[in-house]
């Protein structure tokens, strides 16, 4: 079994001001029907995603927040890979007004 997968990144690559190309969305249903996989790869934290992607079910695989993230859009589960931040660091990072955005919450034991 030969696996053709496209591999895209979001900002400034198939979306502009945060908003999807059409024309890209296009390619992207010619991709699968030709039975090409499509995973969208993107450093935005998925609640951002959410509120921009109206049709997240164009891609097989979405992965964010730098790949601490994994969301498969048909089935709607996801997998969170990586740890959150200590609450330690996040509290020192507003106490300086230092911006940040936290994405998914995972706590590992």
């Amino acid at each position: 079994m030969k696996l053709q997968v496209f591999a895209l990144d979001y900002d400034g690559t198939i979306a502009s001001d945060g908003m999807l190309d059409p024309e890209v969305r296009e390619a992207i249903e010619q991709a699968h029907s030709q039975g090409i996989m499509v995973i969208l790869v993107t450093g935005r934290i998925r609640a951002d995603l959410q509120r921009l992607l109206y049709e997240p079910w164009i891609f097989d695989v979405i992965v964010a927040e730098n790949g601490a993230a994994l969301h498969f859009p048909h089935s709607g589960r996801s997998i969170l890979l990586g740890q959150s931040p200590p609450l330690t660091f996040t509290t020192e990072l507003r106490r300086r007004d230092i911006p940040f955005f936290a994405g998914e919450r995972r706590h590992l034991s």
